[in-house]
Order: structure tokens, then C-alpha cells, then sequence
């Protein structure tokens, strides 16, 4: 009875929907049972976009020399969209089980819907691109690279996925998130929700300084290479386990608060206090002779502002109400949504037109912004069609075994 009550309270979530799963692709059904939030789509697409934009730019030596690099420089910012992303919609099945008194998703159940949505497809570009434009080298070291550890020991740039750190990254989260939510869920059994917002409120602040003291550390050479991973990041996907929170919080209670309707009908307000910011965090930015080692205060701003930013980027999809604003149209957007769902496969796979053009030389204008353009733009062109073959060839038949006695899309 209990589920039953939980399946239909989830159909009028925040601003979730249970209607239409059915024909919904494989990548973007939520686990059995729970609510799809489908501005999520346009989110991974932007995110993704601004992942392969900034790489673009370290290559062709526009962060480095570029008028605008201080800017350009912080457009890393789509890793942190990734992370605020998976904090929210990985976390937010517990929370609502453990609120509403379900059964909380199966071990076994997270574990297979994960690895299918990240291994198939990675070690699929992994390899292929090892062979070619990237280095053979990475066979004769291959668990680190096929086991998501490449990102606690240095790693020469050409072997792997240069980008895959962030994955190894989500990895780990996945990896923990379980044991954290059945930990939390122990502690608050029988507890009101108010009194689990508050202390788990103070729980995921004080990871959070945590993360920003690694973060100092690690920026200043003092930490050990193991932090490099969760530890430094724990803030960003913390923002979007808190967003979690609150959205089943909202969505059990029996009228809705006077802000949820306030935010609901100025979503494109939070875009645009997110893109104030974006500027004033340039402003202050000062950028290395080699684009990455950033002095540990700057470090910090960064990490700290490019979570606030993020957050406030993904919070209309949470709550994004029934009338249409700029920000839902943008992101349900018919080439926006299908970016999304190719989303995975462009970052995966723009590792090798980036290294193509790098290496053949076929941007070579002097003018370090025309260069970064025509590179961008030639680099999203290359990726694309990748990132589509990826999902129509391999992705999609993996994500159609996430929920086998679920009918597939």
C-alpha cells in the first residue's frame, strides 16, 4: 500500500513527471517508481557543450593568451553542472523512500542501472581511442584506466581519457552513496522530516568545509594525491544531495510553500543571477602561464563560485513549475533535449577530434580568438556524430537492460 501511495505522489512531484515513461529513451527513466525531471535533458546538454568548449580552448592556447581567458578558463564549470546533476537525481530515490517509508532502492538494483550507464560506452571510447589519436601506452597500464583510478596517480595526458577524471569521480560517489543514505536513513528512522532537513543540512555543510580545506590543500601541493578524487569535490555534488532534500520535502508537504511558487514563476531570475556571478567570478580569476596551476586562493574562489553557479543553473529544473518560462524552453528545446541525450557520448568521445586537430595542425590562424572559435566550432562538428553513434551503437542497448521487467522504450 505503502508503494502504491509513493508511486502516485510521485506523478505530481515538484516538477517531476510519472506520465509518459513509457516512450521516454532508455538514459532518462528514473529508477521504477520515482519522477522524471525532464529539464534535466537540456542541463546535461549544456553541460557537456561547456565541458568541450573549455577544452577547446586549453588547446588552442586561447586560455593561455586569449582577452577573455580569465572567463574561458572558468567555463570548467559544466564538470560542476555534472556533479550537482548526480548528487540530485542519484540521491534523491533514498531520500523519498526513507521520507515516505518505501522500500529504498536494491543494492544490486543501483549498482547494475550505474554500470551500465558508464562502463559499456567508456571502455568502448577508451579503447578505440587509445589505439588512435591517443597512446598505445595505456594497455600496458590498463586497470587504472578501464577502473577509474587514473585520477589518484599522475597520468600522462595522452594515455586514457583526459577528461575521464571527472568520471572516476562519479564513480566514486556512486560507489559510497549507498552506504551513506542507509547510514542516514538508520539515524532518522522514525524522525520527523523537518528534523532530518536540519541535520543533514549541517551533515552535508560541514563535508562541504571539509572539501574546501582539501581543496586549499591540494591546490598549495600539500595534499596527497588520494584527495584528488571525491574529497575535493564533495561540495558540488553535496549542493544538488541538499536540493534533493528540499524537492521531496516540497513535494510531501500538503500545500506549497508561498517560496516554492515564487521561484517556480522566476526560474530565469536564477539564470541570470548565475551569469552575473559567471562574470564577476572572471573578473577576479587570474590565469597561469600553463592554464591549470591556479594559486590556491584563486583555487578556492573557483571551486566555490562554480558550485554556487551551478546550483543556480540547475535549480529551475527542479523547480520549474507549470507555466513555461525562457529557461524551460531552452532546455526543451527539440536539439537541445536530443544533445542530452547524447550528452554521455560527447563527453566520452571529444577527446579524440580535440587531440585530431590539435595534432594535424588544422587550425593554425594567429589570431588566438578566431583560432579558439574555429577550433571549438570544428571540435563540436567532429563530436557529434560520434556522440550519436555511441548512443544509437552502444549505449542504448546497455540502458535497455537497466530495468529488465520494465518494458523498454
Amino acid at each position: 500500500m505503502k508503494d502504491e501511495q509513493v508511486a502516485g505522489a510521485a506523478a505530481v512531484g515538484v516538477s517531476g513527471s510519472l506520465s509518459g515513461q513509457s516512450s521516454t529513451p532508455p538514459v532518462f527513466t528514473p529508477p521504477p517508481g520515482n519522477p522524471r525531471f525532464p529539464l534535466f535533458d537540456g542541463l546535461r546538454a549544456l553541460a557537456a557543450i561547456t565541458i568541450l568548449i573549455y577544452h577547446a580552448a586549453f588547446l588552442s592556447g586561447y586560455i593561455q593568451f586569449g582577452r577573455l581567458a580569465p572567463w574561458v578558463s572558468n567555463l570548467s564549470v559544466g564538470v560542476t553542472i555534472f556533479f550537482v546533476i548526480s548528487g540530485f537525481l542519484i540521491y534523491r530515490p533514498y531520500v523519498r523512500a526513507q521520507m515516505s517509508g518505501a522500500t529504498e532502492p536494491a543494492l544490486a538494483r543501483f549498482y547494475r542501472r550505474r554500470l551500465l550507464r558508464i562502463v559499456p560506452a567508456y571502455w568502448v571510447a577508451l579503447t578505440l581511442l587509445s589505439l588512435y589519436p591517443g597512446s598505445t601506452d595505456t594497455f600496458s597500464d590498463w586497470p587504472k584506466f578501464y577502473f577509474f583510478l587514473q585520477v589518484y596517480t599522475p597520468t600522462d595526458p595522452r594515455e586514457g581519457l583526459f577528461q575521464a577524471w571527472s568520471l572516476c569521480v562519479e564513480m566514486s560517489f556512486y560507489l559510497i552513496l549507498p552506504f551513506y543514505s542507509l547510514l542516514v536513513g538508520r539515524c532518522f528512522r522514525g524522525r520527523s522530516a523537518a528534523l532530518r532537513l536540519r541535520c543533514e543540512f549541517a551533515a552535508l555543510a560541514l563535508l562541504s568545509v571539509a572539501s574546501a580545506v582539501v581543496t586549499y590543500e591540494w591546490s598549495s601541493g600539500a595534499a596527497s594525491p588520494l584527495v584528488q578524487g571525491l574529497p575535493r569535490f564533495l561540495f558540488w555534488f553535496a549542493l544538488g544531495m541538499g536540493l534533493a532534500l528540499v524537492s521531496v520535502w516540497v513535494e510531501q508537504q500538503q500545500s506549497r510553500p508561498s517560496w516554492v511558487a515564487a521561484l517556480e514563476a522566476h526560474t530565469g531570475r536564477c539564470w541570470a543571477v548565475g551569469l552575473a556571478l559567471f562574470f564577476l567570478l572572471g573578473a577576479v580569476t587570474t590565469v597561469p602561464a600553463d592554464g591549470i596551476s591556479f594559486a590556491p586562493k584563486i583555487a578556492l574562489i573557483q571551486w566555490a563560485g562554480s558550485g554556487v553557479i551551478a546550483f543556480l543553473v540547475v535549480l529551475p529544473a527542479v523547480f520549474s513549475g507549470t507555466t513555461p518560462s525562457d529557461v524551460a524552453r531552452f532546455l526543451r528545446w527539440r536539439p537541445v533535449v536530443w544533445l542530452g541525450l547524447v550528452s554521455y557520448g560527447l563527453f566520452l568521445w571529444q577527446a579524440g577530434p580535440l587531440l585530431v586537430i590539435f595534432d594535424q595542425g588544422w587550425i593554425s590562424s594567429p589570431d588566438p580568438a578566431v583560432r579558439f572559435v574555429e577550433f571549438a566550432a570544428l571540435a563540436i562538428a567532429l563530436t557529434v556524430p560520434l556522440a550519436a553513434l555511441s548512443y544509437y551503437l552502444v549505449e542504448r542497448p546497455f540502458l535497455r537492460l537497466k530495468d529488465p521487467r520494465r518494458k523498454s522504450a
